[in-house]
């Protein structure tokens, strides 16, 4: 068969699959594996690096996943179509999309099921379906819903009594490391034409969400949809950023990537996939150039209301929308920004009806669409110049479900309106829906018939008609009954009128799901002079009435978009504390979500998205004007975000009205000033008192060497200290604590030699008989684990080095408790040693507890009292929270820790140094920007094996005596004499702005300042005198010049360095236009530091020649210097590091000529 535009016929990397039906889709990902095994079939940015999946991974990844649903398959649904496998997961897009296909290479039928659904639609699908099988996502929102969806009943019982339920692998169980055993699986049987290959859900906006089966032949037809086309898609980079597999339009992926070439761009993997707002879904797409944007309306409309990011989005091809209309100003005033927007026709029962992709519209035909020549629609009159569609049967569409028979043909009724151009016979647009639902902006339907007759049946209403096409939520208009009339401008009688009859609102609103409820200012009423007008049968005339009140309808719309319209009434309190403000926050969040929620849980975990987060700030913005008369103007609208749980909104408001208007940031600084302090409180006391085994005495001997436990081995930092420590001869064990793969079942063994090859270090310390791995967690009871292994640990380690942290710098400090908490159980764990005295314990931690050191003295080597100095992410803010518990320990107990705050490093001995950090990224930045910025100052930057060495250094010159700590009482902590930073005395890494070494995870990232902290505030220093804790800081003793580096990077990059404001003014020029400044090359070059404008935005400069570069905090190496004193002797950074940097970036693909 000739098609219009075949896919493919050009590349270089892609052989187009046959379509003739000798192949289908499960066989088609085998056959990619094999003849295109180098195309690109994902592509994500993954810390400003982009990451790229193709063929031969992929396909690996399919076979991998479909040996791990074949395992769970019982002997007698083995091999039978007939089985359905169910997923109810939030994962990753990636992720979701392997195991679908695995579940369809196995030979049954996938079903991916939308987590928004309830539990009772959920045990609805399952039952309709006869799933058998669920995979569940990791997350306690998924484990929950499942839960709950198993206790749903049916006529054999409750729905777990014959649905076995199992947790969904994750990225990294499906993707193993290259060099693992990997045999792929024999050829499946050539499937039958009509065999199920995947389920799809509708929404369940009318009734429960109804199943939708798609058939081996349709799968393969839906693939085909560009070939019918006006453009060859193949390599093309598009946007999914954001879509979710359940729904067809994400679900497009599954066949036009395998059978059409195209390169799918989505998120990172992860184990709970971010809410897709408007700003990460096109901060994603600019990141993986891609060139075509799939999404809702929704996003379009944020998009075109801020001028930057209609900027950003001139770049892209084409912009398709679906789902939904756009409306119209929205869509126009994209196309007077110049951006391509198209409208993409299609239904999750017929696939995509649209031609896909065309070289036209033109821009002014935004609102219009082309049938693609595959699809054969009927058009049945309906109204003057309005169709209903009917899609039938054609050679290329044959239809999987069929709800009509027309003129002796089989097809599916759309129940789409559609009206034709006035001018151009082949352009059509959408124009309503003949079964009366409305289209939210959001793709989400409203089914206005019972709302309406719910509302109509109280004795005060003679009608209404809700209202809401392409907007964010909806309304009524209702007309009173006759004795009841009144004019609505009366406020008074309009407020009195909808208290009446709110009741019955209320009762529309139980029955409706969450985004089809109504708010007391969406009540609209009828005036006098504009009564209803009715047909024949006195039903109103839905489309005249909603005309004459169109004034009113987008009127109320201005008010619920500036104001406080539509949002719900909040009772105030009499008294403002946070108790009160905790008690409305969580009225609001109830009100918003019309589900309880407990007020630590993550409203978002919970399924609360953008439109309802821009609600509940509304609803307290409300609150708060009304009842305190706070000007909420300073309050940074994501506040929500920043804030995820009832406790945290309510403390935050607390904050706002206890400071007033004036002093917003003070109010959040204070309160995380709170959370710091009460974090340390929680766990800083109570501990135990170590007691010695009767057996155990001073005088006993010790044991031949050190047994070490070490957290984070597998972390970026970690792994240098595990080699260090296995080389070392003083050490005769070393028990390796890792936290159990989040994303699925890889070993411990496979995660650390990974790590091991990627730092280019020794792979045979695998085989140490000093190593034991171990997989468990410091935050549970006995570690996490087994009885026997926990006592082998706690009975002989003598040191504890705790280097395992959670590198994630978009996370509050709440999220990093459980690592707080798995500070105090080692300490704990140390306590309960039967040793003569406590091991020693190590903690890794930073030097961004001093973001915020001001005052111009270099941070000492002691413990900093003030929290505010740390503010600035959630990092930092745990790392203080964690170096308090520990000096609460030694104040109590005789443990007697060390804290190391670490500085930036840099790579290793081969160079390695993470494409992600945000030096790395500058440096990737030049060739795009076709310069790089000078750099003032010094720095005090120290290669990563080194840093581990010294660690362990540390290590072994700790004691137990109480004559090895430094005595701080006696030490002036504003002196820098010591050693003359000269620049001599170190630095390190940080402004607020800087993040630094972790165990598990890269260094010198971004640390992203807090919502409110802008500009930033001073605080005088104050350093707390304390015993027994040992404070050393691991940077360079003796910083050199930043200069040569950057001089050195100019000559191997043949760049030329100029002042960094030159700099920064052509990277916000980059970041602009979303392309790079103009050249021959350049448009082809991924600018990676865009995504850390903000952080160079707000880098501190140095003042003087003789400060720390890029504005980090100088630091004292007092303690360092005298503990490891071959520091002080330390080779300084020079031409050779940068060479292997530059070296190792290239590797990578960091660097590009």
């Amino acid at each position: 068969m000739a098609f219009p535009t075949p896919q493919g016929s050009h590349s270089s990397t892609f052989s187009p699959p046959p379509v003739d039906g000798s192949l289908f889709l499960p066989e088609i990902y085998d056959y990619l594996g094999q003849n295109s095994p180098n195309h690109p079939v994902f592509v994500y940015d993954e810390n400003s690096t982009l990451r790229t999946i193709t063929w031969s991974l992929l396909a690996r990844a399919i076979h991998t996943a479909a040996r791990l649903v074949e395992g769970h398959i019982r002997p007698g649904d083995k091999k039978k179509n007939s089985t359905v496998v169910a997923i109810l997961s939030t994962c990753d897009f990636i992720t979701n999309f392997v195991l679908v296909a695995g579940i369809m290479r196995a030979g049954y039928q996938a079903f991916p099921i939308s987590t928004r659904n309830s539990a009772v639609g959920i045990a609805h699908l399952v039952r309709t379906t006869r799933v058998k099988y669920m995979f569940v996502g990791e997350t306690s929102t998924n484990q929950r819903l499942a839960a709950a969806t198993c206790a749903q009943p049916s006529i054999d019982g409750p729905v777990g009594s014959y649905m076995s339920v199992h947790t969904m692998p994750m990225f990294d169980a499906l993707f193993l490391p290259p060099d693992a055993p990997f045999v792929p699986l024999p050829p499946m049987p050539h499937p039958h034409p009509k065999h199920g290959g995947l389920i799809l859900h509708s929404s369940g906006t009318t009734s429960f969400p109804k199943p939708v089966y798609f058939s081996q032949q349709t799968l393969l037809q839906w693939g085909m949809i560009p070939y019918f086309g006006e453009t060859d898609l193949c390599g093309t980079i598009i946007s999914y950023h954001s879509l979710t597999l359940p729904y067809a339009l994400g679900a497009t992926c599954i066949t036009w990537a395998p059978i059409s070439g195209i390169t799918v761009a989505t998120f990172p993997p992860t184990v709970d996939a971010p809410v897709p707002t408007p700003e990460r879904v096109l901060g994603g797409a600019l990141a993986t150039s891609s060139s075509i944007i799939l999404c809702v309306p929704a996003f379009i409309e944020a998009w075109v209301k801020d001028p930057e990011q209609a900027a950003e989005l001139r770049g892209f091809s084409h912009i398709f929308f679906a789902g939904a209309p756009l409306r119209k100003e929205s869509g126009d005033l994209a196309i007077s920004y110049g951006i391509q927007i198209n409208s993409f026709y299609g239904a999750t029962e017929i696939g995509c009806a649209s031609v896909f992709v065309p070289k036209g519209p033109a821009p002014k035909e935004w609102e219009y669409f082309k049938f693609s020549p595959h699809v054969k629609p009927k058009l049945v009159p309906h109204s003057e110049d309005v169709y209903q569609l009917i899609m039938m049967q054609s050679p290329c569409c044959t239809l999987d479900v069929i709800n009509v028979e027309y003129d002796g043909e089989r097809g599916y009724n759309t129940n789409d309106l559609i009206t034709k151009h006035p001018t151009v016979p082949d352009l059509w647009r959408v124009c309503g829906r003949a079964d009366e639902q409305i289209i939210l902006s959001t793709g989400t339907k409203t089914n206005t018939l019972p709302i309406e007759s719910a509302i109509s049946r109280h004795p005060l209403v003679r009608s209404c008609l809700v209202f809401g096409q392409g907007r964010n939520h909806i309304g009524i208009l209702v007309e009173p009954a006759p004795t009841r009339v009144f004019d609505p401008d009366n406020e008074a009688d309009l407020e009195k009128y909808r208290n009446e009859i709110w009741p019955a609102v209320q009762e529309a609103n139980e029955m409706s799901p969450i985004y089809s409820r109504i708010f007391k200012e969406m009540i609209l009423v009828t005036k006098p002079s504009k009564p209803f007008i009715y047909t024949m049968k006195q039903t109103p005339k839905r489309k005249d009435i909603l005309a004459h009140y169109a004034p009113e309808i987008e009127k109320s719309y201005g008010l619920s978009e500036v104001s406080n319209q539509g949002l719900p009434e909040i009772t105030t309190p009499e008294a403002w504390g946070v108790e009160e403000c905790t008690n409305v926050a969580r009225m609001a969040v109830h009100t918003v979500l019309m589900q309880p929620l407990g007020d630590d849980m993550d409203i978002f975990q919970a399924g609360c998205d953008s439109v309802q987060a821009t609600q509940v700030r509304m609803a307290l913005f409300q609150s708060l004007r009304r009842a305190m008369k706070v000007s909420t103007r300073q309050i940074p609208h994501n506040f929500v975000y920043f804030n995820p749980t009832i406790r945290r909104l309510g403390t935050y408001i607390a904050q706002i009205v206890h400071y007033g208007h004036s002093s917003v940031a003070l109010a959040m600084l204070s309160g995380k000033i709170s959370e710091m302090e009460g974090l340390a409180l929680k766990y800083g006391s109570s501990f135990p008192t170590h007691q010695p085994s009767p057996t155990a005495s001073s005088s006993s001997s010790p044991p031949p060497g050190d047994v070490v436990l070490l957290t984070g081995s597998t972390g970026s930092f970690g792994t240098y200290i595990l080699e260090s420590l296995i080389k070392d001869p003083a050490v005769s064990k070393v028990y390796a604590l890792n936290r159990q793969d989040v994303r699925g079942a890889r070993s411990v063994y496979l995660r650390q030699s990974a790590r091991l090859s990627e730092r280019g270090l020794d792979f045979n310390i695998l085989n140490s008989n000093k190593l034991v791995l171990l997989e468990g967690d410091a935050a549970l009871d006995n570690l996490g684990l087994q009885n026997a292994i926990f006592e082998e640990v706690r009975s002989s380690i003598t040191c504890i080095i705790h280097a395992a942290w959670n590198v994630n710098f978009n996370v509050a400090l709440s999220t990093m408790e459980p690592l707080i908490a798995g500070t105090r159980r080692l300490a704990d764990l140390a306590l309960s040693s039967p040793h003569q005295t406590p091991p020693r314990l190590l903690f890794v931690s930073s030097v961004n507890v001093f973001n915020n050191w001001t005052g111009g003295t270099i941070a000492p080597e002691a413990f900093n009292s003030r929290p505010a100095t740390a503010i600035g992410s959630g990092y930092a803010e745990s790392k203080w929270v964690a170096e308090k518990i520990l000096v609460k320990a030694a104040e109590q107990t005789t443990l007697r820790p060390c804290i190391v705050r670490i500085g930036q490093i840099c790579g290793g001995l081969d160079g390695s140094w993470s494409a992600a950090e945000w030096f790395p990224t500058l440096v990737a930045s030049g060739p795009v920007l076709r310069c790089l910025p000078q750099a003032q100052g010094y720095i005090s930057w120290i290669p990563a094996h080194h840093a581990a060495n010294a660690l362990n250094d540390i290590r072994r010159s700790l004691t137990c005596s109480r004559s090895d700590f430094e005595d701080i009482d006696d030490m002036d902590v504003d002196s820098t004499d010591d050693i003359p930073y000269s620049p001599g005395a170190s630095s390190d890494s940080s402004v607020s702005s800087l993040e630094f070494t972790d165990s598990d995870g890269s260094h010198g990232q971004p640390s992203p300042s807090t919502q409110d902290m802008s500009p930033p505030i001073s605080f005088p220093p104050e350093i707390s005198p304390t015993d027994n804790v040992k404070f050393i800081h691991l940077v360079h003793p003796h910083p050199v010049p930043a200069s040569p580096m950057m001089e050195r990077l100019g000559e191997l990059l043949s760049l030329p360095l100029v002042r960094y404001s030159e700099w920064l003014n052509a990277l916000e020029a980059s970041a602009t236009t979303s392309s790079s400044i103009p050249g021959p090359s350049s448009s082809s070059l991924s600018n990676p530091a865009i995504s850390l404008l903000h952080f160079y935005r707000s880098a501190r400069l140095p003042s003087a020649a003789d400060s720390e570069a890029f504005g980090f905090t100088p630091m004292k190496t007092n303690n360092a210097v005298e503990t490891v004193p071959w520091l002080d002797t330390l080779e300084q950074i020079g031409k050779e590091d940068v060479d292997k940097w530059v070296g190792y970036w290239s590797r990578v693909g960091l660097l590009r000529s």
